[in-house]
């Protein structure tokens, strides 16, 4: 049986064409190795530039585009057992 991690992964929308994920870290995060950041039906994964796991507390990846009305932001997290989890999913 599989437990739920404790991580966390956080988005920001500082402008009208600017959306910013940034990885928080959590009690399970030496085990995240990435996380695929969908915005609006694009798809950026986060990693360490070494693509070295764990993924690194503070990485963050910025999307542009034209965010001016309400976007939708998932993040899906991947671990070293071979799991996937939703840490984010948020309308900004």
């Amino acid at each position: 049986m599989t437990t739920e991690k404790i991580v966390s992964v956080s988005a920001q929308k500082p402008d009208a064409n600017h959306i910013v994920v940034t990885y928080q870290g959590g009690q399970d995060a030496s085990q995240l190795i990435d996380v695929l950041v969908t915005v609006d039906g694009t798809t950026q994964r986060m990693v360490n530039a070494d693509q070295a796991s764990p993924l690194t507390v503070g990485s963050s990846t910025t999307f542009t585009g034209n965010y001016s009305r309400e976007t939708r932001v998932i993040g899906k997290g991947h671990f070293e057992d071979n799991t996937e989890e939703t840490l984010l999913d948020t309308k900004l």
